[in-house]
């Protein structure tokens, strides 16, 4: 029984990662767009934005990030499936539905308060050749220099 209940776990762990770098690499693109738009001026439209990081920073301008977000939404779903299968098997309510709405808000809380400094590190990433306000040199930092950097500058609550 337990070699069961240990391959369930390391199927939704599997799974969880699988789709989510699968997403993550597909969806950057426009990530990168969503991210870059919310932080200039709001005059210019994803296809002038678009146009304008491919004429800066060619396809690579488009994968801002990509490797933290490779870190961080795995991470996120390798956490958040084997939590819900696993809370699954505590009734909280007498309704199925509302057990099922608890687990998932209990296991992407979870999940998010454990992955948000990621998070937080991709986010900055990708803003990092927009926003004149870092110190930062370069416009391409690795996640440790990054890290380093957050932690000098603005201490433990920059994530």
């Amino acid at each position: 029984m337990h070699g069961i209940v240990m391959r369930e776990h390391v199927a939704n762990i599997v799974a969880g990662t699988t789709s989510a770098s699968i997403s993550t690499i597909a969806c950057s693109p426009l990530d990168v767009l969503k991210i870059q738009y919310q932080v200039t001026d709001k005059n210019s439209n994803f296809i002038t934005l678009g146009k304008n990081i491919y004429k800066k920073q060619r396809w690579g301008g488009f994968y801002k990030g990509l490797l933290t977000s490779l870190s961080t939404r795995p991470l996120f779903y390798a956490l958040y499936f084997p939590i819900v299968e696993r809370l699954k098997k505590h009734r909280y309510t007498p309704n199925a539905y509302l057990d099922n709405v608890l687990n998932c808000i209990i296991a992407g809380s979870a999940g998010i308060t454990l992955t948000n400094p990621l998070w937080v590190m991709k986010t900055r990433q990708q803003t990092l050749a927009v926003n004149t306000q870092t110190q930062c040199k370069s416009r391409t930092i690795s996640y440790a220099q990054l890290a380093t950097h957050m932690y000098k500058e603005e201490g433990v609550k920059s994530v």
